[in-house]
């Protein structure tokens, strides 16, 4: 069991329920394909299942993480610091998410597909006209 996380899901939730009593948490990181994190609450327990990319984050986002979650499954607001925070790890993770996603290509390792340019994209265009009225119209069109 990760015990600081739970430490930190107890400290929210009593932060935004504070009468309420503590359920058990459940809380496990799983390889989703995305920064999927879920919350459910079933015959007592609280189910959390957090992305694997969010497990080196910091202590603040999870901390961020927990609170919006339990906000969420109780509808409360959720704290713009905690949403600011959660935020800018998200795009910290997308990235090291894409470099994850595309890792098994063969060229350039944790690449996306290669940027073109404009003028590359119009050169293509020109070749694609010329190829079409010569197959079409045989050439009989000038330009």
């Amino acid at each position: 069991m990760f015990s600081p996380l739970l430490t930190i899901f107890e400290e929210e939730y009593r932060a935004l329920r504070p009468r309420a009593p503590i359920p058990p948490f459940d809380i496990r990181f799983r390889r989703f394909t995305s920064l999927n994190t879920t919350i459910r609450l079933r015959e007592g327990r609280m189910h959390v299942r957090l992305s694997d990319l969010l497990e080196p984050a910091p202590e603040s986002v999870h901390r961020a993480i927990a609170h919006i979650l339990i906000a969420k499954i109780y509808k409360k607001p959720i704290t713009p610091l905690h949403a600011d925070r959660y935020r800018r790890q998200i795009r910290v993770s997308h990235a090291r998410f894409a470099g994850r996603r595309h890792s098994h290509r063969p060229g350039r390792p944790g690449a996306g597909p290669a940027l073109t340019t404009p003028s590359s994209q119009l050169r293509t265009a020109d070749q694609n006209f010329e190829s079409c009225l010569t197959r079409l119209i045989d050439g009989a069109l000038v330009r």
